[in-house]
């Protein structure tokens, strides 16, 4: 019995040091996760400041055939239709517009660069655009998608170089906030009437979850 004690009581020092792990892993993630929640409610906030007569999707799952995306935002207007993929991220955002990563370099409070690979957000954004055009061709509806990448965080710096069509990025620290709105209100590639807008958000919503 007292062997059979003594195991027990090694187990469960893993077990506590495994726990005490996953609530520092958890923890972390929730962090995370209250940074973007942050970051995209500031947008919702911004994107509300659009005149009336623009509909904003917030958060939409879009189901097209067989293909699934969550996206951060739809904005249907007069302008056009805009998608909107934002990331509240804190520090230098650097790499080249096509790279399937990017590098994010933030300086802690040592004094200290801390070095991270993320995901290209324009490359996840060219995702979403295109699963949207495919929506729209197979309903006759002959019209470009826009997107913007949206730098949400005040510490952002965007040093993305290169371009793609019909792709903007902004960031706050860089009064992209604004230029966000700037850019979908100035948009003059289309003039889209009151039936055409109601047409194409009602197409958008019967594929919405």
């Amino acid at each position: 019995m007292y062997c059979f004690f003594s195991f027990k009581l090694r187990d469960y020092s893993f077990v506590y040091s495994f726990f005490a792990f996953f609530v520092f892993k958890t923890k972390k993630q929730a962090a995370i996760l209250a940074a973007g929640f942050k970051g995209e409610k500031e947008v919702l906030k911004l994107l509300s400041t659009l005149p009336k007569g623009y509909f904003v999707i917030p958060d939409a799952t879009l189901f097209i055939g067989h293909k699934t995306a969550q996206i951060d935002y739809i904005v249907i207007g007069k302008s056009g239709v805009f998608v909107i993929e934002t990331k509240n991220l804190n520090g230098i955002i650097s790499g080249s517009i096509d790279s399937k990563t990017l590098l994010k370099t933030k300086t802690i409070k040592s004094g200290d660069t801390y070095n991270k690979q993320i995901y290209n957000p324009v490359l996840q954004l060219s995702t979403h655009m295109k699963l949207i055009s495919e929506l729209f061709c197979s309903n006759n509806i002959g019209l470009e998608i826009f997107g913007c990448v949206y730098f949400s965080h005040p510490k952002a710096i965007n040093n993305i170089k290169g371009k793609r069509q019909n792709i903007s990025i902004f960031t706050s620290s860089q009064s992209g906030a604004k230029l966000l709105v700037s850019q979908i209100l100035r948009c003059k590639e289309y003039e889209l009437n009151k039936k055409q807008i109601q047409k194409i958000k009602s197409l958008v919503f019967s594929h919405c979850k």
